[in-house]
């Protein structure tokens, strides 16, 4: 379901060349080419042990020529993309690094890109990042509030069309301490924008607060 979403909110249409930031085991990039029927997507990450198992997926589902995984860090990638996608690696990038990682990404995108970011985030302020997230999920990583995130975007000359709620959305609750952020961007042209899309994912029952409606409080849309 999260992968179909997800698909939906980039609007990919058949020629789209996609990047996939930290592409992990290859099912987000596979699921984009065999479903939703990309010309092309590169899969990058830093793990040997995710390429190998992402390209014998490719193989084997005869995607190879389509699906392209690289062993190389999202700031050495060329080229344009119509599309960038990253999921769950965001937490990794590191606070000081923020503008660094908005600016490669508006690099990267064509004049009518866009981009979708999917991380860990936090409802309650910038803070310490959860302790059973830092054992747990992401040792050593960051769950940024979306007030440290969106700065970066805008100083990058991106904008912010959607915020999503994806705990509503994929769980049926609403109400949590950390939650999934989702965040769709396009840059700032005179004529169009590439846009960024946000959204979130409650993933830890401990330290709840009252429910709320997130959907509504998070939602933001703007069309071009």
């Amino acid at each position: 379901a999260k992968k179909r979403h997800i698909a939906a909110k980039l609007r990919l249409e058949p020629h789209h060349r996609v990047l996939d930031i930290g592409c992990g085991w290859g099912g987000l990039a596979l699921y984009l080419v065999k479903v939703a029927d990309v010309a092309e997507v590169l899969g990058v990450t830093l793990s040997e042990e995710q390429i190998a198992r992402a390209r014998q997926r490719a193989e084997s589902q005869d995607l190879a020529d389509r699906a392209r995984f690289a062993l190389t860090d999202y700031r050495a990638v060329e080229g344009r993309f119509d599309r960038i996608v990253s999921v769950g690696m965001f937490e990794h990038v590191g606070i000081t690094h923020y503008r660094r990682f908005f600016a490669r990404i508006g690099e990267l995108l064509t004049k009518d890109g866009v981009a979708l970011l999917h991380s860990i985030g936090r409802f309650d302020g910038p803070a310490s990042t959860n302790p059973f997230i830092d054992k747990h999920i992401f040792p050593g990583g960051y769950t940024p509030a979306l007030s440290e995130v969106l700065p970066a975007v805008e100083r990058n000359g991106l904008l912010v069309t959607d915020v999503e709620n994806m705990d509503v959305a994929f769980t049926g609750r609403s109400g949590a301490g950390d939650v999934h952020l989702l965040v769709v961007v396009r840059e700032a042209q005179t004529v169009g924008v590439r846009h960024l899309v946000v959204g979130n994912h409650d993933i830890d029952a401990a330290a709840r607060v009252p429910p709320i409606d997130l959907g509504r409080q998070l939602l933001l849309r703007i069309t071009d």
